[in-house]
């Protein structure tokens, strides 16, 4: 996997709205951080627009992305929210100047099928963490906000969790990919699609229904994309439905279902999606997941 040049103090972080719209408040919230933390800041033309649920058109979302990833300067691209839209414009994008100039993609959620594309037809690092919408207020403290600004100037991490009854034991080295189940689900078979192969595979959701997730995670199975897994790390599956009355078991018990069956090390409960705590990590970069009895851990290599 290629990666991207680690950060300078002066260096341009890009700021863009490739999904859905963000006030704009939170945007220069961002960009004050960043700005504190010794980057200039570029925000896209489009970042605060306002077309349905969108941040501008798929054609002014694309164009501001495009811009990003084409400019020489801009050494890193902060993601402002996902939500919905990645999809309609990924198809417009080119990036064979980025892979010419490779730079840190930085989101999470819809983001997820930026990363899938950069990751595993590109093969180039990204990072898997909050954006522009989720910075706490400028001069406040955040952990995972400043574990974002550690990664980009090359520092390592490992992050833990107790174990429980869900995982799995093991200890795997292997190349870290993955995001959003759903998000990642609604590309396969497609030629931005995840490859799973050898690979540690990190999956995390919100807000979906109890039956849904045991459909997606029927699809990734039938799918193959369980087949030749190094490992995989579970986040959070937070704010979950049952929408179907009387379904019968929790987002862990569902994916324990088919985790269950695979050979290899399986962590649950990572702090990791669609919550306040959400650790950095950075997407094609090799790391070391260990589970025992009484501990997961997963390791930056």
């Amino acid at each position: 996997m290629i990666s991207p040049n680690f950060l300078k103090p002066g260096d341009t972080i890009g700021i863009v709205s490739p999904a859905g719209k963000i006030k704009k408040e939170f945007i220069l919230n961002a960009k004050d951080i960043l700005i504190s933390w010794g980057y200039k800041v570029e925000i896209g033309k489009n970042a605060a627009n306002d077309f349905n649920y969108y941040a501008g058109t798929d054609e002014e979302r694309a164009d501001d992305l495009q811009k990003m990833l084409d400019d020489k300067k801009i050494k890193a691209i902060l993601c402002s929210r996902g939500g919905y839209g990645c999809i309609r414009i990924i198809p417009k994008l080119n990036f064979k100047k980025f892979l010419k100039n490779p730079k840190w993609l930085i989101g999470f959620s819809d983001i997820s099928i930026l990363h899938s594309h950069i990751n595993s037809n590109l093969s180039i690092k990204t990072i898997h963490s909050k954006m522009a919408i989720n910075f706490p207020s400028s001069g406040v403290q955040d952990q995972t906000t400043e574990m974002i600004r550690h990664i980009l100037q090359g520092g390592n991490y490992d992050i833990q969790t107790p174990a429980n009854t869900y995982c799995k034991e093991g200890k795997v080295q292997a190349t870290l990919i993955g995001g959003n189940l759903s998000v990642i689900n609604c590309i396969l078979s497609t030629k931005y699609s995840i490859d799973t192969t050898n690979k540690i595979l990190l999956l995390e959701e919100v807000g979906e229904n109890l039956h849904h997730l045991d459909r997606m995670m029927n699809h990734f199975y039938l799918s193959g994309k369980f087949n030749n897994l190094a490992g995989i790390v579970i986040g959070s599956f937070s704010e979950m439905k049952e929408k179907a009355p009387g379904f019968g078991k929790e987002a862990y018990a569902i994916i324990s279902e088919y985790t269950s069956k695979l050979d290899i090390p399986v962590a649950f409960g990572f702090d990791i999606g669609h919550i306040t705590n959400n650790n950095p990590v950075i997407l094609g970069a090799e790391h070391i997941l260990e589970v025992n009895n009484d501990i997961c851990k997963l390791s930056l290599v």
